[in-house]
This record gives structure tokens, C-alpha cells and sequence, in this order.
């Protein structure tokens, strides 16, 4: 697949493309390339888990109140609500398993 880029936005931070509410592409500021994700979510829910008490997203555990757990899994049901900074991934924190490499 090949995406063209707008001149104006090369440089710009993009969320190139969603899956639903997953990312499946992304590219950060300046000249970094796109990357594109190799391992998925496994839905462990820690990214959601300790959003703290008192912030606007949480319940009264300070968990996301739109985290829900079913069969094993934790799923976000926020839909088209969910806020665009809970769109990337956090790679790196709570033990993710999410993998990206760069498109060639």
C-alpha cells in the first residue's frame, strides 16, 4: 500500500492508520519514518488500569471508566469517544508486548 503524504503535513505527527480504535500505523515529528505494528494488543488492560483518582476518564478505583472486563480480556467501550490520546500505544510501558517496525 502506498500512502502519499501531503508536503505540509511530512513533518507533522500522524496517526496514518486505525483499525477501529487500534493503531495500526503511526509517524512522530520531523523526518522519522513511518512505523507500522507487528504485535497487537494482547487487551491485559494495564495501560488503563491507574489512570489515577480524580482524573476525568476514571472510576472510583482510578481505572478508566470505560474499561471493561469479559472473558479474560479487557476492552475499551468507549467507541467513538475515546479521547485521541489514549489512540497511541504505550510501547515500552507496563510490560506491552506492542512491537512496531519502520516501512520501508
Amino acid at each position: 500500500m502506498i500512502i502519499k503524504i501531503p508536503k505540509w503535513a511530512e513533518t507533522g505527527h500522524l496517526r496514518v492508520i486505525l483499525n477501529g480504535i487500534e493503531t495500526v500505523a503511526y509517524k512522530e515529528f520531523g523526518d522519522s519514518p513511518i512505523m507500522t505494528k507487528v504485535t497487537r494488543c494482547t487487551k491485559c488492560g494495564e495501560c488503563c488500569m491507574d489512570l489515577g483518582i480524580g482524573h476525568e476518564l476514571a472510576d472510583d478505583e482510578g481505572k478508566c471508566k470505560y474499561l471493561v472486563h469479559e472473558e479474560d480480556i479487557w476492552y475499551c467501550n468507549a467507541g467513538g469517544r475515546r479521547p485521541a490520546n489514549c489512540l497511541p500505544c504505550p510501547v515500552g510501558e507496563y510490560g506491552c508486548p506492542i512491537t512496531y517496525k519502520e516501512q520501508k
